[in-house]
């Protein structure tokens, strides 16, 4: 093991199971040994799989006016809650998350 460092993955817009977010990134640090979260927004539930907690945030809207606003917020909501070490952001909309959790601490 090599830390017990908290980073969670953000992403409003990207599938699930997306390749390089869960596989090459999410589940690789996970099996080093970090605590990895996916914060997802797909309305399929949360899951753990591969020592990988996903927590998703409810279906995305069909429009993306409504991802960049109602998506956003339900997302920086469970990262604020999470309380992380390192936060990852994987969609340009989640750009203002980045700066509210920087000014959290």
């Amino acid at each position: 093991m090599i830390s017990s460092k908290s980073i969670v993955h953000l992403s409003s817009a990207h599938p699930r199971y997306d390749t390089r977010i869960f596989i090459k990134m999410c589940s690789s640090l996970a099996e080093l040994g970090y605590v990895v979260s996916l914060v997802i927004a797909d309305g399929l539930g949360d899951e753990v799989i591969n020592e990988l907690s996903i927590f998703d945030v409810g279906a995305k809207p069909r429009g993306r006016l409504s991802r960049m606003t109602t998506t956003v917020r339900c997302v920086f909501n469970k990262a604020r809650d999470l309380d992380a070490d390192v936060y990852h952001l994987h969609d340009p909309e989640l750009i203002p998350i980045g700066i509210m959790l920087k000014k959290l601490g």
